[in-house]
């Protein structure tokens, strides 16, 4: 952050403190009767709910214990029965025992009746006829203990057969050598949470628990009371909200008259924060132009000294600065232009230097043979009339390849599948087995110049193939950047490259060929066209063993 701002900031927080304490002060004083007025009806509607679920539990706990009672007349008959038959109930005892059960149940206010022998087949269930003479729906989490607890029964309700949330309870009475389980329940609707929902401000469900799943987290305004199945697992939970609207709205007309306060406060402090520090900086800000102009290479720019204190100072030495960095820039490009020339004229001559001797030996050689009229002069002239053409040539070409790198056309930027380019140039190849290709699917196309990438291409190729030999393998790839960009490149599995070579590779004239006529231009004009094209291009070793040239080019930012 610069001074000005930072200036500016410290003055907003100074003033800021005490409106914030005063302002966070009176919420809090407002707020909190509203607060805990808020936390009774909360607590409330929780002990009005679990009274209502614990009055349910103690209805059904209280029928399953007069049910379990020998002497009464459903455990009581039936176990005389089993008495009798050893075990066995007979048809008009059981049917007698049936029909009593509907009217004791409803006697007893229960929805559940259900009337086990010990091997959980159903004797008695007024509320499921069709559950009658099979196997406990309950299964093995039967609980026989008297406790309540909540569970899933099929109940016929109007014309069809449901699954109800019910609270049961259920115990085992025994007679000698033979028992029967009785199960008492009542259903829980959505009258359980009818004194719930009396309360002000307070709106009460009833959520039924689906197999896997876990108790929604408690948080905010809504307190969740669990059912208890068997094993504890919550077979359903009461959902109390308590509304927050009267709180949020205190609490909002509160914050909203803060707020107004502190911005008034933060504008006029604002205002006085910039008024005071643009004064103070202005003088540092001219500074700061003046850095960046000197950034930019404008060694003319000067900053406006408009006082006579340490900034001032500052401002006039700055001055001098700018001053003398101008003369040492144009004292440096004319000894960078004079070094350059030098170099450039050294290796020039160097590459011309090369064919001339084999043509002056080659004239002499022919000077000498027409003098003595040597009998195979036009043996000698042939060979030496080859030698002067072809050292010629070598020097056309190297003053051609240098006319190439400093005229080389500037690149003509746009939209270009990588993997085109690369088809076309692995096609001039077609009939030659030692140039492969691997060009993955989905290279993403890049801004470039269609015609130099695919120059560049049959370069590191050509390259390649002179490297690898006879019989030797040449490898094309091409595929996608971690970036979005493209990569692409040429392996072959030649000898490789020196490490010494290597950081000069890319250099005019620098060349590992010269056996074979190389002018060590290739790889500089391949070097300035991938520069050109915003990517880099560099050398190491490749999996077949030989030297790998990989070409990086950026990812296309739309068309040029």
């Amino acid at each position: 952050m610069r001074l000005r701002g930072r200036f500016t900031l410290w003055f907003t927080l100074a003033a800021l403190v005490p409106i914030a304490a005063a302002t966070l002060t009176t919420c809090e004083v407002v707020s909190e009767s509203y607060r805990q007025q808020f936390e009774r009806v909360k607590q409330s509607a929780e002990d009005v709910a679990i009274r209502e679920w614990e009055a349910r539990r103690a209805q059904v706990e209280r029928a399953s214990a007069a049910l379990a009672d020998r002497d009464h007349e459903i455990a009581g008959a039936l176990l005389i029965e089993m008495e009798k038959a050893e075990g066995e109930v007979s048809a008009p005892a059981l049917r007698g025992v049936r029909d009593r059960a509907r009217a004791v149940g409803r006697g007893m206010g229960l929805d559940i009746l259900l009337v086990l022998d010990e091997g959980g087949r159903v004797l008695v269930a007024p509320h499921n006829q069709a559950a009658l003479d099979g196997a406990d729906p309950g299964g093995s989490d039967r609980m026989t203990t008297g406790e309540a607890y909540a569970a899933e029964e099929a109940v016929w309700t109007g014309d069809r057969l449901t699954e109800e949330l019910t609270v049961q309870a259920a115990r085992t009475v025994r007679e000698g050598q033979h028992a029967v389980t009785v199960v008492a329940g009542t259903l829980v609707g959505d009258e359980i949470l009818a004194a719930a929902d009396k309360l002000d401000q307070v709106k009460a469900r009833l959520v039924r628990a689906e197999p896997g799943d876990e108790a929604p987290g408690e948080g905010g305004a809504t307190i969740r009371i669990p059912l208890e199945g068997p094993g504890g697992t919550a077979r359903a939970w009461i959902d109390a909200r308590v509304s927050q609207d009267e709180l949020r709205g205190v609490l909002a007309d509160v914050t909203r008259n803060a707020a107004l306060l502190g911005l008034a406060a933060l504008a006029g402090t604002t205002a006085l924060g910039v008024w005071v520090s643009r004064r103070m900086t202005r003088d540092l800000d001219a500074l700061v132009r003046g850095a960046e102009a000197a950034s930019r290479g404008d060694l003319e720019h000067r900053v406006p000294v408009r006082s006579h204190d340490e900034v001032g100072e500052v401002g006039a030495a700055f001055n001098v600065m700018m001053g003398e960095l101008a003369e040492s820039k144009a004292r440096l490009a004319g000894a960078e232009r004079m070094a350059a020339w030098r170099d450039i004229a050294r290796r020039l001559a160097h590459e011309i230097k090369n064919p001339l001797t084999p043509i002056q030996m080659a004239m002499e050689t022919l000077r000498r043979a027409k003098e003595k009229r040597h009998p195979s002069f036009d043996e000698v002239f042939d060979e030496s009339t080859k030698t002067v053409l072809e050292e010629a040539a070598r020097l056309k070409r190297t003053v051609g390849q240098l006319s190439e790198l400093a005229q080389l056309p500037r690149a003509e930027l746009s939209l270009c599948d990588v993997s085109e380019v690369a088809g076309r140039a692995l096609s001039l190849y077609r009939g030659d087995d030692a140039v492969a290709g691997d060009i993955e699917e989905g290279v993403p196309e890049v801004l470039a110049d269609r015609d130099q990438l695919a120059q560049v291409l049959v370069n590191l190729i050509e390259n390649a193939r002179e490297a690898a030999g006879e019989g030797g393998r040449v490898r094309l790839f091409a595929g996608a950047t971690a970036d979005g960009g493209a990569v692409l490149g040429v392996d072959d599995d030649g000898p490789g490259i020196d490490p010494g070579v290597r950081e000069r590779l890319f250099e005019p004239y620098i060349t590992t060929k010269k056996e074979s006529g190389g002018t060590g231009l290739g790889l500089a004009i391949a070097h300035r066209v991938v520069a050109e094209h915003g990517g880099t291009i560099a050398v190491e070793d490749a999996p077949l063993g030989g030297a790998r040239f990989r070409v990086i080019l950026p990812a296309a930012r739309g068309p040029s």
